[in-house]
Parts: structure tokens; C-alpha cells; sequence
């Protein structure tokens, strides 16, 4: 079954989609672009929401299925590793995945991200730690950062390596 919901956030109107009582997409929207046809349904993740926006790191587990190739799911996996308050550079993925080269490749899939935040790809910078595109804006993933920054300790710095 397919099912949509919307969540009010401090950055705009969020809409959820989900297959078979997983979440594939998170997108940010300008409208209600469809009927919300199963909010209960949503409750953990719109909980995790609300945790979120309040500035508390989330530890609620969440049934994810975003769709994509075998890479950006890899890519993806190392993305969501990337801890609460902390960045990594696109640079510092493709290193962990064995190829530096693939820098481009690696951005390419972090673009493609169907659930932002849950997927934190605002938490990957450009090496020199400037922001980079973000799908929703840069203003909101600044706002994510400063979020995330205002309640983790030590202060964002970008690491050299993610762990694996």
C-alpha cells in the first residue's frame, strides 16, 4: 500500500512516502501536492521528526527502503553513518569506499538521496568545509548544521576518514 503524509518542520512542509510500511521518500514541499491518506501510519517517523527539530539526536529505528542502484545505496550507508553534529566531505566517502576518483560519482548519489535528514547528506561538505548543493536549499542545510551544532559537543569539524 501506498501511503503519504505531511509534517509541518521548521524548514517548509515535508512530504513522506512509504510502500508496504516502509519509508522511500522524504521530500521537502511548497504545497500539499496530494491527500494524506494514512498519518497514523506515520507516527514513529513523524516522532522522529519532532525529536529531530528539537534538537535531540534520533535513535528511534525507522523501516527505510530508499530505492536506488547498488552504489548510491552504498553510498548512501556511508552517508547515514556520518554521526550527529559531525561532517564528512565528499572526498573523505569516496576515499572510505576505496577510490578517490569517484568523488563526482559519490555526489552524483548523495543528489539522488530520496530521505533527506533521515539520510543526513547535509552533514557531507566540500573539503575546504564550504557548503555544497543540498536538494531542499542551502539554507536549510545550513539550518541542519546549526542545529545539529548547537546541541552536540565537540563543535562540526570535518574528519579525514569515515569509519568503517
Amino acid at each position: 500500500m501506498n501511503a503519504v503524509a505531511y509534517y509541518g518542520s521548521p524548514i517548509g512542509l515535508i512530504k513522506l512516502e512509504a510502500v508496504e510500511g516502509k519509508l522511500t521518500a522524504f521530500r521537502f514541499a511548497e504545497v500539499l501536492e496530494d491527500d494524506a491518506n494514512c498519518e497514523d501510519y506515520f507516527a514513529p517517523m513523524i516522532k522522529w521528526l519532532q525529536l529531530y527539530f528539537k534538537g535531540e539526536e534520533t535513535q528511534l529505528p525507522l523501516p527505510l527502503e530508499p530505492i536506488g542502484t547498488a552504489f548510491q545505496q552504498e553510498v548512501w550507508n556511508h552517508v547515514i553513518a556520518i554521526p550527529h553534529g559531525r561532517t564528512h566531505s565528499y572526498e573523505d566517502i569516496a576515499i572510505a569506499m576505496g577510490d578517490r576518483k569517484k568523488i563526482r560519482a559519490v555526489a552524483g548519489a548523495i543528489g539522488k538521496n530520496p530521505l533527506p535528514i533521515v539520510i543526513p547528506c547535509h552533514r557531507v561538505i566540500g573539503k575546504n568545509g564550504h557548503l555544497t548543493g543540498y536538494l531542499g536549499g542551502l539554507w536549510r542545510k545550513q539550518y541542519l548544521l546549526e542545529l545539529e551544532q548547537l546541541n552536540t559537543q565537540p563543535p562540526l569539524i570535518p574528519l579525514v576518514h569515515l569509519p568503517i
